[in-house]
């Protein structure tokens, strides 16, 4: 059996029971697209709704398991003691995809929040190299691969402690349990007043923690564990 996180084997064993097989787990990789400089994708329509100011990110759709109105109500307590604007990329599924409901309703400042919808690859990593940080709010995630792809590309990432986030993001991140928008209202006070030169370690460290995460040590880890398959004796 390969899991893609130590937290999805674990699930495995209470949603499913144990098991004799054999178990693996291999990471998820960052496709070597994320390590490239993209320029000029953004259209100059949806920058100049910035008007140059900094903004944190947050990645993926807005079902209930990406807790997505934390991430709202934390913007909406310390946008007056920051500048930044919050950008939600993803998929729209339900309401508030496109429009500014869910940012009033959290008393968002509307002209602050910016739903862009799904993106194509080059414009999301774009999005993730311009950003104070990106936000990863989820309930329960089985990888969590934004983490890595926005580490490397140098962002400082801020995501919940919940499901295999953790793994993903090592000490590389800043955690915060989802369940306390207090909680990430600090993280995000402190990227926002974040040291110059702590926010290069902080990014340095991700870079690392990404560039250990490749497709290639996926497949080896992979074809290691069906090696090892294909030698045991048939009665096995």
């Amino acid at each position: 059996l390969l899991f893609n996180s130590n937290f999805t084997a674990n699930e495995f064993a209470r949603l499913v029971g144990p098991t004799q097989a054999r178990q693996v787990v291999t990471p998820l990789g960052v496709d070597a697209a994320h390590w490239a400089t993209v320029q000029g994708v953004i259209s100059p329509a949806r920058l100049s709704a910035l008007a140059g100011a900094p903004y944190f990110l947050c990645v993926g759709n807005i079902r209930p398991h990406k807790n997505l109105p934390a991430v709202m109500r934390a913007f909406a307590g310390v946008a007056a003691s920051v500048p930044h604007h919050l950008v939600l990329i993803g998929r729209p599924h339900g309401a508030f995809a496109q429009d500014n409901t869910l940012a009033q309703a959290s008393n968002c400042p509307p002209q602050r929040v910016h739903f862009l919808g799904e993106l194509p690859e080059p414009d999301l990593r774009r999005w993730m190299q311009g950003a104070a940080a990106l936000v990863m709010p989820s309930f329960y995630e089985g990888f969590g691969l934004p983490v890595l792809e926005a580490m490397a590309a140098a962002c400082p990432v801020i995501a919940s402690s919940a499901g295999a986030l953790p793994e993903a993001g090592g000490d590389a991140a800043l955690y915060f349990d989802p369940h306390d928008v207090a909680a990430l209202m600090g993280q995000l006070l402190a990227v926002a007043q974040m040291p110059a030169a702590e926010r290069m370690d902080r990014a340095r460290r991700g870079v690392a923690r990404a560039h250990a995460h490749s497709w290639d040590r996926t497949a080896e880890l992979t074809a290691s564990a069906l090696r090892t398959v294909l030698a045991a004796p048939a009665a096995h």
